[in-house]
């Protein structure tokens, strides 16, 4: 008798398997029904290996089986990847069924306790604590000049929070140093952000009353972006585009557009009429040597005069040298090729006051307000970058030593 349980057994095994092999997991799994004041919200796990594929909400007021589902009523078709339905009309206990249609059409009939049906009914509890917002937050788009964050919210109507920051979100705790950009609803999809040319950002979308609350679940790894996003610098070189950016994400830009060039002035004829100019009776002095005496006398004057102060060479800090960081450090090393090396120091003063903005750890503050007190040195804005390297003195003090001592000759000069 032993024997012949264990056969079965077996064939029970190898039919399963079988049919196991012939469907795959055509069903979604941990389907769960949460009661809330006015609604009943279902989410689940789609089927894996069936890209495109739709799910199928059914509800009863008894347990569905496959012999009873003709009268249950089909709820709504919700695509692939969405994971959630609310359902806004149940009044009485009701159960639930989610099935699977293939890109065929073909409707898988599997029927699986705490897979794909429940089997306690509920009902909408007015006593019950509003749940958090499922929210799926999908790859970020472009229209210059703004980048659209697409997601989805089930209940559509909650109240949403949207954060950005430079580095990664993984965590609830990432969120301390994040901007908060404002409030949306899942109506409101996507959310629309201008961030300042040459910097990335991740962004998270979280419920704002699960957040409030701190709930444990107010923070999900599908709330966030899994990539950097941002316009890249437009004086960017090509090469360091190409190493730096990664062109599939981020938009082009046309590094070769500059201004038209102005029209070339014909000096020797009247503008409007063209009549040829009268020649002027002015004759240039020929130019002669100066005599030894006066040019010795010259040349110690100018070395004696405060015009001849100058600013140090031009210094890259250790960490600029050093591999590429992530988040407002990587910036820094983006700008230092961009702009610093190229001397161009209009655009390094735009773009490191946009880094400015973020929040940032003191040490990489102390870096961006020293290369802007450069910058501003160089664009004789002496007084602007004298503030600027007094910032960044604790954590560079030898670097903007001899800066400071430049700076303050040159404006003790500018008193006198």
């Amino acid at each position: 008798m032993k024997t012949v349980r264990i056969a079965l057994f077996s064939i029970l095994v190898s039919l399963v398997s079988a049919l196991w092999a012939q469907e795959g997991v055509a069903y979604v799994s941990r389907l769960a029904a949460q009661a809330t004041a006015q609604s009943v919200i279902l989410t689940w796990k789609d089927a894996e290996g069936y890209a495109g594929a739709q799910y199928e909400v059914w509800r009863s007021d008894k347990e569905i089986v496959k012999d009873s589902l003709s009268k249950a009523k089909l709820l709504s078709t919700v695509k692939a990847g969405v994971e959630a339905f609310e359902d806004t009309t149940v009044t009485t206990p009701s159960f639930y069924l989610v099935l699977l249609k293939d890109n065929q059409g073909n409707r898988k009939g599997f029927y699986i306790p705490y897979r794909n049906k429940t089997t306690v009914a509920v009902k909408p509890d007015s006593t019950a604590q509003a749940s958090t917002a499922k929210i799926k937050v999908g790859a970020v788009t472009y229209a210059n000049p703004q980048v659209l964050i697409p997601f989805s919210a089930v209940p559509s109507d909650r109240k949403l929070v949207v954060f950005r920051r430079a580095s990664a979100i993984r965590a609830l705790a990432d969120l301390k140093d994040a901007t908060l950009l404002g409030n949306t609803t899942g109506a409101q999809t996507p959310y629309h952000d201008t961030p300042a040319p040459g910097l990335e950002f991740y962004y998270a979308i979280l419920d704002a009353q699960a957040f409030a609350d701190g709930r444990a679940d107010a923070f999900q790894t599908e709330n966030t972006t899994e990539f950097p996003a941002g316009f890249p610098l437009v004086a960017i070189p090509a090469e360091i585009k190409a190493s730096s950016l990664d062109s599939t994400l981020r938009p082009g830009i046309n590094l070769s557009t500059r201004a038209l060039p102005l029209p070339r002035l014909q000096f020797g004829t009247e503008p409007e009429s063209g009549v040829p100019l009268v020649p002027t009776a002015y004759e240039p002095i020929p130019s002669t040597v100066l005599p030894h005496e006066a040019e010795a006398a010259l040349r110690r004057w100018s070395k004696a005069t405060p015009s001849g102060q100058s600013l140090p060479p031009q210094i890259v800090l250790p960490e600029e040298r050093s591999a590429v960081q992530e988040g407002a450090a990587r910036y820094l090393v983006q700008i230092q090729k961009a702009y610093l090396e190229p001397k161009d120091w209009k655009g390094a003063v735009d773009a490191l006051e946009n880094v400015l903005k973020l929040s940032l750890d003191e040490r990489t503050e102390a870096r961006a307000r020293f290369y802007l007190g450069e910058s501003l040195a160089n664009l004789k804005e002496y007084r602007k970058a004298f503030v600027e390297f007094l910032a960044a003195r604790v954590s560079y003090p030898s670097e903007t030593r001899p800066f400071l001592e430049a700076l303050f000759n040159l404006l003790d000069s500018e008193t006198d």
